[in-house]
């Protein structure tokens, strides 16, 4: 396990929903391999942080997502937190100061930056 820089392009508006998305993305790899391999330890995918880079085009900023996918264990030791509300999931601002792991939704959409199924990519947010 470890740490994952993913970047990209994506709507203003589509900044969490994007985030969200891959994490849900990683965890079903994640889970795949688990599975696949009959691992005992169950891992998580947690998104720390999003990073606003620049502007990119008019509402779309390039944004980059820091993204744990390890054992709880590990997330704790490394970030002195639990991860006991989700195993996938983002950190979102909260109340005052602090952070607030919002699971992810079972039924996330994948956001209008993309690719299809067919490889396409699909930006009807720019019509």
């Amino acid at each position: 396990g470890g740490w994952l820089h993913i970047p990209g392009n994506v709507p203003t508006i589509e900044r969490y929903t994007w985030a969200h998305w891959v994490c849900q993305q990683l965890f079903q790899i994640v889970t795949d391999q688990q599975q696949h391999n009959q691992l005992r330890e169950k891992w998580i995918v947690i998104c720390h942080h999003i990073e606003r880079v620049k502007s990119f085009a008019p509402k779309v900023e390039h944004f980059v997502a820091d993204i744990f996918v390890g054992s709880p264990s590990f997330w704790k030791n490394s970030t002195s937190m639990s991860s006991n509300c989700c195993e996938c999931g983002i950190l979102r601002p909260g109340e005052g100061k602090t952070m607030q792991l919002e699971p992810c939704p079972p039924d996330i959409r994948p956001p209008s930056c993309a690719l299809s199924g067919d490889g396409i990519l699909c930006q009807k947010w720019m019509m």
